[in-house]
């Protein structure tokens, strides 16, 4: 928490942070609006993905969805397809449930309560907050991986920021730092010092605003803190993923259900199997589930793929499967469609499949 007053001049820490934003704030398109709408989809972007990234990102989708209404409206393959890339695909479907019911129940307007916006999927502590305070102007701190870290070095703070147990702690000590004036602006403020000064390695402490108020500066500690928990070790997964390949050319593709990992994205048959099982083997009961052997021409290995999620990664083998006729009735998961290089574009790809794309392209030269 915040020292007492006789310790800590926290009207002098407010203003040295605003003075310092106004001067270096960058000019993000997100802080140029109190439209809560747009700073909504800026947010749920911006969570666990860089600056850089999201801003092309955010200027193509409001290009494509400029209001509420408009995305409540689109198909979901539409608004995956906008998000492809960005990762975190159960964000986009938010948007999208979300966006359905703003029209239903609130008109296509946004609530400017917390139950109200609590009540929404997908939207948490850090939404309510980002959109309570820079559309509505209210006094709720924002708690992100910046402000995390310079909480944690000010005040010299001995627990973990990835630590959920500590997180009311943190919000406490946040929502306390805040001014009942422009209380807006110091949030940006402080979320604006941890990404530009107070980085995760090596912060510009000699350029900081409010380096006098810093204990762990004073104490030189500053590489001590955050204190992180160690994170878990991520397995690997093995896969198959099979080209089944027709004879006009055509690939297919099946889609994956609508909720949970990459829900709603596209991508190549595949399937997971046990380090005993040979990828080659694991590739010719893949194909026997789907019920398409006795359509089977030849089978060739094309290469290796890996890719990291948030709790494990992947390591596939690639096999092209070519087709000697049309097969009837091949049994996939959910939704399937035969595609040539081309439609595929229309379509939203999960990363992995990319990849899959790139390496079959290898070999096609």
């Amino acid at each position: 928490m915040i020292p007492p007053s006789d310790v800590f001049d926290l009207e002098g820490f407010q203003r040295a942070l605003l003075d310092w934003y106004r001067v270096h704030a960058r000019p993000l398109p997100w802080r140029r609006t109190t439209d809560p709408y747009a700073i909504w989809v800026s947010e749920v972007m911006l969570q666990q993905t860089r600056v850089d990234t999201v801003l092309s990102y955010y200027r193509r989708f409001l290009d494509i969805f400029p209001n509420v209404a408009s995305l409540a409206d689109a198909a979901e393959t539409q608004v995956l397809k906008a998000w492809e890339g960005l990762g975190y695909y159960g964000r986009a479907r938010n948007l999208h449930r979300t966006a359905k019911i703003l029209c239903e129940r609130y008109g296509g307007i946004f609530p400017d309560n917390e139950p109200g916006l609590r009540s929404l999927p997908g939207i948490g502590n850090y939404i309510v907050a980002a959109v309570l305070s820079f559309a509505f102007g209210k006094p709720f701190a924002v708690l992100d991986g910046n402000v995390l870290r310079v909480l944690a070095r000010l005040f010299s703070i001995d627990r973990a920021v990835n630590d959920a147990k500590a997180r009311s702690f943190f919000q406490q000590t946040a929502q306390m730092l805040l001014p009942s004036v422009n209380s807006d602006l110091h949030n940006q403020a402080m979320m604006e010092l941890g990404a530009l000064v107070c980085t995760p390695k090596h912060p510009r402490c000699m350029e900081c605003p409010v380096d006098r108020f810093c204990t762990s500066r004073r104490a030189d500690l500053v590489d001590r803190y955050p204190i992180r928990e160690a994170p878990r070790k991520v397995p690997t997964r093995r896969m198959v993923i099979v080209v089944l390949v027709r004879r006009d050319g055509r690939m297919l593709l099946i889609k994956r259900p609508s909720e949970g990992l990459l829900g709603g994205l596209w991508e190549f048959p595949n399937a997971e199997i046990d380090a005993a099982m040979s990828f080659e083997e694991g590739m010719r009961r893949l194909c026997a589930s789907m019920e398409c052997g006795s359509t089977l021409s030849r089978s060739r290995p094309v290469g290796s793929v890996r890719h990291a999620y948030t709790h494990f990664k992947v390591a596939a083998e690639v096999f092209q499967v070519d087709l000697v006729e049309e097969p009837n009735g091949i049994r996939v998961m959910e939704f399937c469609d035969w595609l040539d290089r081309n439609r595929m574009d229309h379509y939203p790809l999960s990363k992995l499949t990319h990849k899959v794309l790139r390496l079959i392209g290898k070999e096609d030269r």
